[in-house]
């Protein structure tokens, strides 16, 4: 269905800061006209809708990279001096310690495949079996995907790029409705602030 909806406009794939931005291929809703950009609209809020229509459930982490530099030596050398990898961490002990998890529930972990997201996911993965290695038994495996072809990955796409604009208190846009409705449509989204 997400492919459906994508497919009469030309587009292969999504990929949120393109489509928020008039980039790629959704260069052509841009132009300052004014019914491409509703097109455009329109086709982002289907989008969100299609996620609305399934069991859904989001773990999201904000990290300020200045605090994080701020903190700790010992701290951060936990996470081998880098945030990604602290919010690597904490999105995995969100995931488990949800109240609606069993204690003997297994995970899968499906990352973009791209050269540079997959070498440090992966990475970190490996950090987060020394540290956390109960939590990590229960992660049954962690693989890559394409973006392009499996649109899980372009929903997380689209929800990191919501979060990202929300943290960083962008002026509201298009970005804000898509997030608000996501937000709201969604039984279970935790956000929440790295704590270390």
């Amino acid at each position: 269905r997400w492919h459906a909806r994508l497919r009469p406009h030309g587009i292969a794939y999504f990929r949120a800061i393109e489509a928020f931005t008039f980039g790629g291929a959704w260069k052509k809703f841009g132009g300052n006209d004014p019914v491409k950009e509703r097109e455009r609209d329109e086709l982002i809020h289907q989008l969100a809708d299609l996620i609305l229509d399934f069991p859904r459930e989001a773990i999201g982490t904000n990290i300020n990279t200045m605090e994080f530099t701020k903190l700790p030596l010992h701290i951060r050398r936990r996470f081998n001096d880098d945030p990604f990898f602290a919010a690597f961490d904490a999105c995995i002990k969100q995931l488990v310690r949800k109240n609606t998890v069993e204690p003997d529930d297994n995970f899968n972990l499906i990352c973009d495949d791209s050269e540079d997201n997959s070498a440090e996911c992966l990475r970190a993965y490996r950090m987060f079996e020394k540290t956390e290695p109960d939590i990590a038994r229960r992660v049954g495996c962690i693989c890559f995907g394409d973006d392009k072809q499996f649109p899980p990955l372009q929903l997380a796409d689209m929800f990191a790029y919501l979060l990202r604009k929300n943290a960083s208190n962008a002026p509201d846009g298009l970005w804000r409705e898509i997030h608000d409705k996501i937000m709201a449509g969604c039984p279970d989204v935790r956000i929440t602030d790295v704590i270390v």
